[in-house]
């Protein structure tokens, strides 16, 4: 993930009006999120914790992020409190603006021993088995009614896929004979899934704890969809590396949760995660996450049958 830290003025103006004259509070810090074509994050820390603010010209998308923290919230779920969401209408278009309360303090900060980070991570598995227990309809990507946009499970793991592929093999980053095992690799049709609700971006970025280390808000649902458990799984482990992710796996597993490390299907998943990472690193050109990336997929590759 890649961030700026800017001290005093150098955000954008709008952040300021809302936060300093709307919720009178004195900002301390804002982390300025590398922004799409059509939106643009913030995460702010004030002399009264932190907010998330989110702008974007796409009314879909900020609904239906809206709507999947009030499915959380309803289902007991630690996620953030909205305390605004408007739709600004001038001469330049529609913008839609949401900021989220935040309790805690980012878990990504926290230097612990072993002993306690596996706290934060038993209580991560409890909270994503939550999380997927919640049936939605249909796969992929969430509309605002909080039904997938694709037919199968498969057909979702496998979109732009090719693209990405031949774009990897074009700019030299593997081989004719690396991308042959990759498309192998990826060529599987996954177990039948039932499509739950997906944080999709789950790893220490998103996690706050309070003073005890208890887990106090999940962020950050903007890429969240309806889908197999493996793909949550297998995107914690391109985030945060191969130890994490089986101790947090592992304790998923033993509360019950349908993914078992070093299976078949989180491997193939993960290196489907592992290579759209890749290419959105190339893309958006975040020079120091390709080369890790590049060798995580090497690694998962060498860790299948093919």
């Amino acid at each position: 993930m890649i961030y700026n830290i800017f001290k005093g003025k150098g955000f954008p103006q709008y952040v300021s009006e809302i936060v300093e004259r709307k919720f009178k509070r004195k900002i301390i810090s804002v982390e300025t999120f590398p922004n799409d074509s059509e939106s643009q994050k913030h995460i702010i820390l004030t002399d009264r914790g932190y907010l998330s603010l989110r702008s974007s010209i796409n009314k879909k998308t900020m609904q239906t992020e809206k709507a999947v923290l009030e499915l959380c919230k309803n289902q007991g779920i630690p996620v953030p409190s909205i305390i605004l969401y408007e739709e600004l209408h001038d001469k330049s278009g529609d913008t839609f603006t949401m900021v989220e309360e935040i309790a805690g303090e980012p878990f990504i900060t926290k230097k612990l021993l072993i002993f306690d980070y596996d706290r934060i991570l038993a209580q991560l598995a409890e909270i994503l088995m939550k999380i997927h227990s919640i049936r939605l309809g249909k796969f992929g990507y969430l509309t605002p009614t909080l039904v997938g946009t694709r037919n199968s499970w498969h057909e979702f793991l496998m979109q732009d896929m090719d693209i990405k592929l031949r774009t990897l093999s074009k700019k030299g980053i593997f081989s004719r004979v690396m991308i042959k095992r990759i498309s192998k690799t990826l060529d599987f049709k996954p177990k039948k899934a039932y499509p739950v609700l997906l944080h999709g971006h789950i790893s220490k970025a998103v996690v706050y704890v309070d003073s005890n280390l208890r887990i106090s808000n999940i962020i950050n649902f903007v890429q969240s969809l309806s889908g197999d458990p493996n793909y949550e799984m297998a995107g914690f482990l391109v985030y945060e590396g191969f130890d994490r992710a089986k101790r947090l796996i592992r304790r998923y597993h033993s509360l019950g949760g349908n993914v078992t490390w070093d299976s078949e299907e989180l491997l193939k998943t993960s290196v489907r995660r592992a290579i759209a990472s890749l290419y959105w690193a190339i893309e958006t050109k975040q020079l120091d996450h390709i080369l890790p990336r590049r060798e995580l997929v090497v690694a998962l590759i060498a860790k299948s049958k093919i």
